[in-house]
């Protein structure tokens, strides 16, 4: 996959196209799961993102070919986190 990513950004430079995005704004953010195996300390989380967003493609001259610089469209997205807990829970002695 990241090498099908890149030939698309190296065929695009060679056409002189540029993508230019704009970050509008943050939709929604929601905790979809949390999970702690008290064994391993491992700790997860699942959060899903609803962003809102322009696109364009521009061509050498810098002329819109796609897209729209005021068409709001939301990219959804869902990020699971990890990390190992290195601290210990207090006994109170």
């Amino acid at each position: 996959m990241a090498d099908s990513f890149a030939a698309a950004i190296e065929e695009r430079a060679r056409q002189g196209l540029t993508i230019e995005s704009t970050f509008v704004g943050l939709r929604e953010m929601v905790l979809t799961d949390a999970t702690f195996d008290r064994d391993s300390r491992q700790a997860e989380i699942t959060v899903r993102f609803v962003g809102e967003l322009t696109s364009v493609v521009r061509n050498k001259a810098g002329e819109v070919i796609e897209g729209s610089t005021s068409s709001i469209k939301r990219q959804r997205d869902l990020w699971t986190l990890a990390d190992a807990w290195a601290w210990t829970i207090p006994t109170g002695s």
